[in-house]
């Protein structure tokens, strides 16, 4: 099936293609110069801060080898000697901080304790009634506290009723 966008196109002339293709190179190597001199650091500070976070996973793997950030900024004010060691380590410090901000997003929020009392207490009876299809014998007892109605009531329908059974391999008849 063709597309119909290509039916008025001239036919494709690979001589042509090649032909254009340094022309094609030319002009997005400049334009990747021109905005990298956009992007050019205007001070020491931000210079270090741009290194930084360009290195950030070279970086975080050296720390997660058991280096310091002391050590980090030791060798990476031997190596930048024209920038001042303090801006080398307001970098560091910024990206101790971004470290910290993902280890904080990725911690598991802590269930709120729950009390001594609890506020309702709900009895097999009131969770069959409001599950409408259960069979007569599935009368809400077993139901997990982390198992949705629907997934009790398709758990139900699996298992058919307590009578019916089947001890499976490595398992002894109740």
């Amino acid at each position: 099936m063709a597309d119909p966008e290509m039916a008025d196109a001239p036919p494709f002339d690979a001589a042509a293609a090649d032909a254009q293709r340094q022309t094609a190179s030319e002009r997005l190597l400049a334009r990747l110069q021109a905005r990298q001199a956009a992007q050019r650091a205007v001070s020491p500070r931000e210079y270090a801060q741009r290194y930084v976070r360009e290195q950030e996973s070279l970086i975080t793997e050296l720390l997660g080898s058991g280096a310091s950030f002391d050590e980090v900024l030791a060798e990476l004010s031997l190596t930048f000697a024209a920038i001042p060691k303090a801006d080398l380590r307001h970098a560091l410090g910024q990206l101790r901080e971004r470290q910290r901000q993902r280890l904080r997003s990725r911690e598991v929020p802590k269930p709120a304790p729950q009390s001594a009392t609890p506020v309702s207490v709900t009895t097999a009876a009131q969770r069959v009634s409001t599950l409408p299809d259960l069979p007569a014998w599935a009368d809400g007892s077993d139901q997990r506290a982390d198992e949705s109605d629907a997934d009790y009531r398709l758990r139900k329908q699996f298992e058919g009723p307590p009578e019916a059974r089947r001890a499976f391999i490595g398992e002894d008849k109740l």
